[in-house]
This record gives structure tokens, C-alpha cells and sequence, in this order.
């Protein structure tokens, strides 16, 4: 004998859902692309690596004001070398790291519950060490802007 197949289909299981699907989800409640509802730390997150999340926004905006000041303070951008805007950026990201670490250290304290030191703190001392010898190499004075001489805008040079 033949066995035949029960289907049970349930009515409207294939149609949308009559509520408006939540904003990053798609209709059918899944997480759209770009979603970072489910993000817990952001490890591997291509939107955290890009700095493209909306709360990264402002970091990148004070990191090109300070970019900008340094640069002004260097005699502006057209009076540095490449290597002279690599050790502006390599500054910026060592700045970046220490305010990091010096929050974490205001949070979880210099000691562990063992009375030792933290890896954090010595991670700091080094990186605020390291901080110190790029700006050394930068230099500390503003330095100025070159000026054209009276015969070079009269050229029009």
C-alpha cells in the first residue's frame, strides 16, 4: 500500500507580519544588514573597525580637530613632511589609546584586589612614555607658517 503524506500548512505563514517590522530588522524579524542591536563588544564588527557606528562620530571629529591644531601649531600641512603627518597620526592614535586606558584605570583602579598592579597601568606608563618621544620628535614649539616675500606676491608667485 502507498503511504501518503499529511501537509499541514498554516494560513498566512508566508504573509508579512501585520505589525511594521522594527527599524534594523527586515520583515520577516531577522537583523538586516548594518544591525548592531545584537553587538556586544564589537570585536569583529567591520562598522566599529571603520569607526562608521553613529557614537564614533564625535571621536573621529576631535581626532581631525586635534589633527588640525598640531598641524597648524607644525606651521600647517603643506610645511610637513610625510613622515612629520605619519608621526601626527601615530601622536592621535597614542592619545586615543592612553585616554582609553586612563578611563579604565579611573573605573577599575591602578591595583587588582590582590594589592598588585594591573597590566592596564604599566600598558598606560608605556604608552603615555612612548607619547612623550613622538611629540619630542615633532617637536614642542610652534614653528611658522612660511610667509611669500614681497617680490614673490608681487610675481604672483
Amino acid at each position: 500500500m502507498g503511504r501518503s503524506e499529511d501537509v499541514v500548512t498554516v494560513a498566512g505563514a508566508d504573509a508579512p507580519s501585520p505589525e511594521p517590522p522594527t527599524p534594523g530588522r527586515r520583515a520577516n524579524g531577522t537583523f538586516a544588514p548594518g544591525n548592531t542591536a545584537s553587538m556586544t563588544h564589537g570585536l569583529h564588527s567591520r562598522q566599529v573597525r571603520n569607526a562608521l557606528l553613529p557614537e564614533q562620530a564625535e571621536v573621529l571629529a576631535s581626532l581631525a580637530a586635534q589633527r588640525q591644531a598640531i598641524e597648524d601649531d607644525l606651521g600647517g600641512p603643506d610645511a610637513l613632511t610625510i613622515l612629520s603627518r605619519d608621526l601626527v597620526g601615530r601622536y592621535l592614535e597614542l592619545n586615543l589609546i592612553a585616554d582609553h586606558l586612563a578611563r579604565n584605570l579611573a573605573t577599575q583602579g591602578p591595583l587588582t584586589t590582590k594589592g598588585r598592579q594591573r597590566a592596564a597601568l604599566s600598558a598606560y606608563l608605556g604608552v603615555v612614555d612612548r607619547l612623550q618621544r613622538v611629540a619630542l620628535a615633532l617637536g614642542l614649539e610652534r614653528k611658522a607658517k612660511r610667509v611669500p616675500s614681497l617680490a614673490e606676491v608681487l610675481d604672483g608667485k
